[in-house]
């Protein structure tokens, strides 16, 4: 850890429990242009979570209809609840919620620990730029607004930078 930098440690209570959240940060050189043996292209999508194609040729499908199912569930869980008005549906949305989070958040750590462990070192991840997504609503149907901007892209980017990081 000799190239690691401490933050200030926070003592913190949540749900009857302590934690201690030490933030750290660690100094990454740049990557260089002879450090790249090879570039994987990823296209983000719905029906498939994600979709590569490397510079051999290769393309890998992550299939996400299983996924796309689960969050339909759990959509029509949340508007069964919601429509109830209980205090007890308040809080059974709300750990639904956070069950639904940790589980898109499962699948977005197994899909990039994937793609770096196939391709390994040296590899450029290339991501299609999905700047505007949220705001082409206008393009989607009514009832697919939910699915179209709730979908974690921007955290499966962000692990993907990490873990490849890390695997330099």
């Amino acid at each position: 850890m000799d190239n690691w930098k401490f933050g200030t440690a926070k003592v913190v209570f949540r749900h009857k429990k302590w934690f201690l959240h030490i933030p750290m940060t660690k100094a990454f050189s740049e990557l260089q242009d002879g450090d790249v043996s090879q570039v994987v292209g990823i296209d983000l999508g719905l029906n498939f979570l994600a979709t590569t194609y490397d510079s051999q040729g290769k393309t890998l499908f992550y299939n996400g209809k299983t996924i796309k199912h689960k969050r339909a569930k759990y959509k029509a869980l949340r508007k069964q609840l919601q429509q109830k008005q209980t205090a007890s549906a308040r809080r059974r949305l709300q750990s639904i919620g956070s069950r639904e989070n940790r589980w898109m958040m499962d699948i977005n750590h197994c899909i990039t620990k994937a793609l770096v462990n196939q391709y390994g070192d040296h590899t450029l991840f290339v991501l299609e730029d999905l700047q505007g997504v949220r705001h082409a609503t206008e393009k989607v149907k009514v009832c697919n607004r939910y699915i179209s901007v709730s979908w974690a892209f921007y955290q499966f980017r962000r692990m993907l930078e990490y873990k490849a990081r890390m695997n330099r």
